[in-house]
């Protein structure tokens, strides 16, 4: 065999390796260690019914604990001062991080990830799924979704607003989906922070338009 051979075979027996540890080790990884039930798929508590307690001087203790597969407890904490025992501070400057998706339980999940992490990395402001074209018993889903397993991380400031699908709009034949993102944020303005009208309370106000497979991490 001559090298050449020899090391293409070595360069695709490496990428094999990695392939297989990415696609199945690492996932299932994930899946006992750090998500909680989502649909019924894992049998555990959601993870946001056991992440909050209150201590006595009246600071909010975020704490996550999850069972590894050692058995060991992992945690991850975060404090923030409240205004007064249980309640947000809002910052002086308002901060809203909005990110836009569809229906679909692939997205629900992407939700989840980036609710939990912007807690955890202690961003500011209100934090709120805008969800594109739900309709009828999905709609009615995604909002048990939401109350039941994202909300309880932090109800006052994470929230799902629900749009009708833009896909259509201007008359076209196919549906193009992307028109939910700039739609969707135009409706969620209109509907929830009350433009043109109630501009003034919110022209210094910092939106932050995201997408919901990425994650902030400080």
């Amino acid at each position: 065999m001559r090298g050449n051979d020899r090391t293409l075979l070595q360069i695709l027996f490496v990428w094999v390796v990695i392939t297989v540890i990415s696609v199945v080790y690492v996932p299932w990884e994930l899946e006992n260690e750090i998500f909680p039930d989502h649909h019924g798929l894992l049998g555990q508590k959601p993870l946001a019914q056991r992440s909050k307690t209150i201590t006595d001087d009246g600071k909010i203790l975020l704490t996550t604990a999850f069972e590894s597969t050692a058995g060991d407890k992992a945690n991850v904490k975060g404090n923030r001062e409240p205004k007064g025992n249980s309640t947000y501070h809002q910052p002086a400057v308002k901060y809203h991080t909005v990110f836009s998706t569809g229906c679909s339980l692939y997205q629900d999940w992407q939700s989840y990830v980036f609710f939990f992490h912007a807690l955890h990395s202690g961003q500011e402001g209100h934090i709120t799924r805008i969800a594109s074209g739900c309709e009828g018993n999905t709609k009615d889903e995604l909002e048990r979704i939401f109350k039941d397993e994202m909300a309880p991380m932090d109800p006052e400031r994470l929230h799902l607003h629900q749009t009708p699908e833009y896909g259509h709009i201007h008359k076209r034949k196919l549906a193009f989906k992307y028109f939910n993102k700039p739609y969707g944020l135009l409706h969620w303005f209109e509907n929830v922070l009350g433009y043109p009208e109630n501009h003034a309370e919110h022209d210094d106000s910092i939106i932050i338009l995201m997408d919901p497979d990425q994650i902030l991490l400080r």
